[in-house]
């Protein structure tokens, strides 16, 4: 069982763009309206929260789906311009297919004008 977290800002014009591949964990994106606790005791009940929205509405979700190979992921942040965001990767999973593999994280946006 694992729990990463990123947050940053959305800028203008902000994509949200990865790799993935695993098993039935989950990568998360939340327009943030509550950071997480420093310390989480409980990952599954951590999950149950954040898909509730306890820590900002859920935008964009994916399970790794046991994709063999990496699947290219972008989002578009666009609608979410100066807004505090946050990206999950979450496990809850107990058996071998909980992993999931987060790689090339790239956030871009418009240079301002």
């Amino acid at each position: 069982m694992t729990l990463a977290h990123y947050p940053f800002v959305a800028g203008r014009a902000c994509r949200l763009r990865f790799s993935v591949m695993g098993g039935n964990a989950y990568i998360a994106l939340t327009e943030e309206t509550r950071a997480p606790p420093r310390n989480v005791r409980s990952i599954s009940a951590f999950s149950e929260e954040l898909l509730a929205g306890d820590y900002g509405l859920v935008v964009e979700r994916i399970v790794g789906e046991r994709y063999r190979q990496p699947r290219t992921v972008e989002w578009d942040l666009s609608r979410f311009e100066g807004k505090d965001m946050r990206l999950y990767l979450v496990d809850v999973e107990t058996d071998h297919y909980g992993q999931i593999a987060l790689s090339e994280v790239r956030i871009t946006e418009e240079a301002p004008r």
